[in-house]
């Protein structure tokens, strides 16, 4: 007798769909059905929302393509993007789009608005400096000097506990801001030479006019009170302040109030 043994046979399909993603120029042309794809697949995109109408996006055109096949010829992993808003206005909505252009940086998914000048060069620096970590972390005295030295606007902040909220909202902070370059310290080296007697504190520093000023308090806010549309949040207009012929003052654009409630100058 003849034992039969069944055979299972499995077959496993891994199915990828996803819209074809086209390019113009070097630059990748998005819709609804390939955006959330092309987001997801690439770990920073640079996004422009444009009108084929708009005579500012006929005049960014050649510099964003520009800049596209700069950083590629680079090698970076950062891909430039752009969408016809008139044709998808869901895309555009969904995107708080309300004017031509409108350029967003996707880091790991998460939007930022652009905020450097049009020109190929300055989009290529702009978006490295934003594929960096957008805080350092510093460990010594002569780092923290060098830092300060090195930085128009430094942004310090003392923040020994590096898993709080305070860390991640003055993270969040980074992020949202191009006008200023952020670390945190919180060895008791630092934390000495400087003064901190009590954290979590924030201190700006500057190289022109009034250099140091101090924000303290027992939280730094929530995550959540970070949102678009905020008030515009100036620690101190006159502080902030740049020479004539520098941009007017610091923007700390889409940042509410409420960011850092419970922050008081001293």
């Amino acid at each position: 007798m003849t034992m039969k043994l069944p055979v299972t046979v499995v077959v496993c399909f891994l199915v990828f769909v996803a819209s074809e993603v086209t390019e113009e120029d070097d630059v990748l042309v998005l819709s609804k059905n390939n955006f959330d794809d092309v987001i997801k697949a690439n770990k920073f995109v640079l996004v422009e929302f444009y009108a084929p109408w708009c005579g500012h996006c006929k005049a960014l055109a050649p510099e964003y393509s520009a800049a596209a096949k700069k950083l590629k010829e680079k090698g970076s992993l950062i891909k430039l993007a752009k969408v016809d808003a008139t044709v998808e206005e869901e895309l555009a909505f969904k995107h708080g789009v309300k004017g031509y252009p409108t350029l967003k940086f996707f880091r790991n998914e998460q939007p930022i608005d652009f905020g450097g000048e049009r020109d190929s060069d300055a989009i290529v620096n702009w978006c490295l400096r934003k594929s960096k970590p957008s805080v350092e972390y510093i460990e010594s005295v002569d780092g923290c000097k060098q830092f300060i030295d090195n930085a128009t606007i430094a942004v310090l902040g003392f923040i020994k506990d590096t898993d709080s909220l305070d860390l991640t909202d003055f993270e969040k902070v980074a992020d949202e801001l191009d006008d200023a370059d952020f670390a945190v310290a919180n060895s008791s080296d630092i934390l000495n030479e400087y003064g901190i007697t009590q954290t979590p504190r924030i201190v700006l520093f500057k190289n022109f006019d009034e250099n140091r000023v101090d924000y303290t308090g027992k939280t730094l806010g929530k995550p959540e009170a970070l949102r678009p549309g905020g008030k515009v949040f100036h620690w101190s207009q006159n502080f902030l302040r740049r020479p004539q012929g520098l941009c007017s003052e610091v923007r700390f654009k889409n940042i509410s109030y409420s960011s850092f409630p419970s922050l008081r100058t001293t």
